[in-house]
């Protein structure tokens, strides 16, 4: 094989290794999210969040969901169902038992079976109506 051809070889190795690099970086940056989820519920305003970014895998993540009206009062008793479950998975999903920690913040433990994405679907019964608002959050080991 000639000098060329080798170089050519190098090369063509080098730039395909560099391609692959910059797909997974790219991959990797798509499947941050945000820390909060914010969310307008009629006249009321919801965020939440997990305690850990990345959440850790078979570990116990507060997951914390905070309601305040427009005025920036607490919402007290809210009825709250959070479910977590693995986007595009047929591996199921599991209910989040929340509970008053003060008024208007609302928390319980999350604790995702594996790595990857991971959504908490919250669904609200408010004055308004009923609400659902999804919080999508990574999961590491």
């Amino acid at each position: 094989m000639s000098v060329n051809k080798t170089y050519a070889l190098y090369a063509s190795a080098l730039l395909a290794s560099l391609l692959l690099t910059a797909v997974g970086y790219a991959w990797k940056s798509a499947a941050e999210f945000e820390p909060v989820t914010r969310a307008e519920l009629g006249t009321v305003q919801a965020q939440i969040g997990l305690g850990a970014n990345p959440a850790a895998v078979l570990q116990s993540n507060e997951l914390r969901v905070t309601l305040q009206t427009a005025d920036g009062s607490p919402v007290h008793d809210a009825r709250i169902a959070v479910e977590l479950a693995m986007p595009d998975m047929l591996c199921g999903t599991y209910q989040v038992k929340l509970e008053q920690a003060e008024p208007g913040i609302y928390t319980g433990e999350a604790v995702p079976l594996m790595p990857g994405t991971w959504q908490a679907e919250a669904s609200f019964e408010l004055d308004d109506g009923t609400f659902t608002a999804v919080h999508r959050f990574e999961a590491a080991r």
